[in-house]
């Protein structure tokens, strides 16, 4: 939803541009600005205080039995459900991170009025699968590392509607500043990797990704 040069750096101050958002991120945008107008258009009596969190990809154990859309990347890499990896970048933050935050959104003194950016960092997905391949592959996983081109991902996009909506995103890259978080909130992002392998043995252990013959678990 916010178009920039690669390499740009966000931070609380910026916003998705909501006319070139995808519908979601749209959604988000509209509704987080319309939580702010609210709080502001109350009557002293009656205003609280509001605080925001925004995270980026959320990763780490999972800790429920249902699948949601944040199972999507590791699920696929885990299975092999691609011959290859499309060159784009995901700003990740660990949902152990997330559910610190909300519990210091509410009890650090320097929070309310504030919006936070929680992502630890940004990483490629040929990043993440790398660190899938070091720990799993003698496990008997077979992930994929080599680089899609992008050819190959616009062809495949006229008869896969969910690829054609990533297209614009292939290639990009942005850094999120998370030292408000970090300062306010005392939030220590967990590095990505450990979110990574975490997430990936926990799907193993709850049955959304199948044990394989060589499948040790941790150690």
């Amino acid at each position: 939803g916010i178009t920039a040069p690669n390499g740009t750096e966000f931070t609380e101050k910026n916003w998705s541009d909501v006319d070139k958002a995808t519908t979601y991120a749209k959604s988000k945008t509209l509704a987080e600005k319309a939580a702010w107008e609210f709080v502001k258009n109350l009557p002293d009596s009656k205003k609280f205080e509001l605080v925001v969190l925004n995270p980026g990809f959320i990763q780490g154990p999972v800790i429920r039995g249902t699948h949601c859309s944040s199972l999507e990347a590791i699920s696929r890499l885990m299975k092999r459900a691609m011959p290859a990896v499309p060159k784009m970048s995901f700003a990740i933050v660990d949902v152990r991170d997330v559910a610190a935050a909300h519990i210091a959104g509410l009890t650090a003194p320097n929070a309310a009025g504030n919006r936070y950016v929680l992502v630890s960092e940004n990483i490629w997905m040929g990043e993440m699968a790398q660190v899938l391949y070091d720990e799993f592959k003698s496990q008997g996983y077979d992930v994929p590392t080599r680089t899609a081109p992008y050819f190959l991902l616009w062809t495949l996009s006229w008869f896969d509607k969910a690829l054609a909506l990533l297209l614009p995103d292939i290639g990009r890259y942005s850094k999120f500043i998370n030292t408000q978080a970090n300062k306010d909130l005392g939030i220590t992002f967990k590095p990505v990797k450990e979110s990574i392998v975490d997430m990936a043995y926990s799907m193993i252990e709850r049955g959304f990704i199948q044990k394989t013959p060589n499948y040790k678990g941790r150690d």
